[in-house]
């Protein structure tokens, strides 16, 4: 099962993320769960189902215009993003899915 998530920019710039923004967004998406479902998103972090195997997966972001390569301010190389963004979660397990799109509305 998967969920598709879609934000908007307000921005006429669009949004600028560095090239290895994964490791935030996952962070960002076990906080919202936590902040939801604390119970859940413990024990998927730290409980039974723990393992080098998450049982869940989220794409890259994708946008509207396409993504370009830039260079940030600090000299990294990064992304910039249109002002319509959507990515992809999804996972096996239906309850994690379902809270997870409950938490982020």
């Amino acid at each position: 099962m998967q969920i598709e998530l879609q934000f908007s920019s307000s921005s006429d710039s669009g949004n600028s993320l560095p090239f290895n923004y994964q490791h935030e967004l996952s962070s960002a998406l076990y906080r919202v769960l936590t902040d939801y479902a604390p119970k859940l998103a413990a024990e998927l972090h730290d409980g039974a189902q723990r393992s080098r195997i998450k049982l869940f997966v989220f794409s890259l972001f994708s946008s509207d215009p396409k993504p370009e390569q830039i260079k940030l301010p600090d000299g990294r190389n990064g992304l910039k993003f249109g002002k319509r963004v959507w990515m992809r979660f999804a996972s096996i397990w239906p309850e994690l899915l379902y809270q997870m799109a409950d938490a982020l509305q």
